[in-house]
């Protein structure tokens, strides 16, 4: 059995059996991370409110077989913006658990501590893939709009007519 102490950005929260939760959450040495949280969906729960999406926290984490988070204290949180969740939202489906990106981490508390919007532009570049340099993967003629989580640019008109693509980033979001 592991513990960990760490801080992280909760990215989503699934409700799981009766009342508990399944909570992703975005660590600085371990990445991505599913964890399990008992006892969130029941009124009297002092994790809840820490484990909501978008906050960022202290978190003291026990593996076994899976993870599952012993306490939380929420230290603070992002915005609640539509392009902050559409950003955390890619990065549950773009990442594999367990596979951490400290320029990412640095990006994403550096923008909680001066509570500045992180923007797709900025997350895509530290991942090797700019938005400026960048064009359609289908039509390679347009500006494109969106990036999806199979590490493909698309324009709106190629998206519309290819609509197989499931998680989106919208690059051009208003901040």
């Amino acid at each position: 059995m592991n513990e960990y102490i760490t801080e992280a950005i909760v990215i989503d929260k699934e409700p799981r059996r009766e009342s508990d939760s399944r909570v992703f959450l975005y660590t600085e040495s371990l990445g991505l991370v599913a964890a399990n949280a008992t006892s969130t969906g029941k009124i009297t729960s002092k994790l809840a409110a820490h484990l909501e999406p978008l906050n960022f926290i202290q978190l003291r984490l026990i593996q076994k077989n899976n993870f599952r988070i012993a306490d939380a204290l929420k230290i603070g949180s992002f915005p609640k913006n539509p392009a902050v969740i559409n950003i955390l939202q890619f990065v549950k489906s773009f990442f594999a658990q367990g596979e951490a990106d400290p320029e990412l981490w640095a990006l994403f508390k550096k923008n909680i501590k001066d509570k500045n919007i992180i923007t797709a532009e900025s997350m895509l570049n530290i991942l090797g893939f700019n938005p400026a340099l960048s064009e359609c993967h289908i039509c390679a003629g347009s500006s494109p709009r969106y990036f999806s989580a199979v590490g493909y640019f698309l324009c709106d008109k190629c998206l519309m007519s290819n609509g197989a693509f499931r998680t989106l980033l919208d690059i051009t979001a208003a901040v």
